[in-house]
């Protein structure tokens, strides 16, 4: 569970970078 957070986290803030694809993905994979 921790490497998912991690992994999560890192998703994250690479979607903040600005990746607009990859945002979708994370809020989908957070929920």
């Amino acid at each position: 569970h921790d490497t998912l957070s991690g992994y999560a986290n890192h998703q994250i803030k690479t979607y903040s970078m600005g990746e607009g694809e990859n945002r979708h993905l994370v809020i989908s994979h957070k929920r």
